[in-house]
């Protein structure tokens, strides 16, 4: 395993996973609350996080025959500074007490538009750093180190929020997410696979239709993982209202709840996608 540290490129991809990971968690938690402190609707809640979901939905279906073309290292530092920047128009809102929940809305589409770009371009470039027999311990603690990540981010989240408020949540978030993409760009850029003939956008993803009509296992597992995580996403948000104005609790015993409701996710593999989370 030591000689997975001695790669550069895997030292920063590493790096990029916990920032990023971390980031992602802070994201979920501030998000939730700032939407249910402005409106105190669950309706809204909800849609928040029903509009970032659906636009990553979309966004894959429409980036995904084009990634092989695109440079690895360009499509993830674009990916963690356009979910900078999508953090800055609340956090500057915020500042000047001008936030509203239409804002919300916005964060959310431009963290869809992000989140599916970088996933993918991270496993790829993985595959194309460490040979093929440390694949495996290289996506283990890559893997590993998004699910501390997740147990760790939300009490973190909490305490900061609890002792130090808002604004201090969404400057740290800016600031990981910045932090995260200059990581990134030290990395050695990786050349797009050429493309032997041009194949045009409609063609590609009628291949990859085809596939899961061939492969209906596939199908079922993706669409019962898709639906799986919308409702854990949806679920653990809802649970925010409950915590903090029904029994009284603080963000920080929310961020305990949300480590302990994923903690079980992780134990039992609920809802876990068999790849790296990168």
């Amino acid at each position: 395993m030591a000689d997975l540290f001695r790669n550069r490129s895997f030292v920063f991809i590493w790096l990029g996973q916990a920032a990023s990971g971390l980031g992602g968690q802070f994201a979920t938690f501030i998000m939730s609350w700032m939407a249910y402190e402005i409106t105190e609707s669950l309706a809204v809640l909800g849609s928040i996080v029903a509009v970032e979901l659906f636009t990553s939905i979309f966004i894959q279906l429409i980036a995904a025959p084009y990634l092989d073309r695109w440079d690895r290292k360009k499509v993830m530092v674009l990916s963690e500074w356009l979910r900078a920047f999508a953090f800055l128009i609340p956090t500057v809102l915020f500042a000047f007490e001008t936030l509203h929940i239409w804002h919300l809305y916005i964060t959310a589409i431009l963290i869809g538009v992000a989140e599916p770009l970088y996933r993918p371009s991270s496993m790829i470039y993985i595959a194309g750093i460490l040979p093929k027999n440390r694949l495996n311990s290289g996506n283990a603690i890559l893997e590993g180190t998004m699910q501390t990540m997740i147990l760790v981010g939300p009490p973190l989240a909490g305490v900061i929020l609890q002792f130090l408020g808002a604004q201090v949540v969404l400057y740290v978030l800016v600031g990981i997410m910045g932090i995260t993409g200059l990581l990134l760009l030290q990395l050695t850029s990786l050349k797009a696979e050429a493309m032997p003939v041009k194949v045009n956008w409609y063609k590609q993803f009628a291949e990859g239709i085809h596939f899961y009509r061939m492969n209906k296992v596939f199908l079922g597992l993706g669409l019962l993982i898709m639906i799986f995580n919308m409702g854990f996403a949806a679920l653990s948000s809802m649970f925010l209202p409950f915590i903090t104005k029904d029994i009284g609790g603080t963000s920080f015993q929310y961020g305990l709840f949300t480590l302990f409701f994923s903690y079980y996710r992780i134990k039992e593999g609920i809802g876990q996608p068999p790849y790296n989370h990168a």
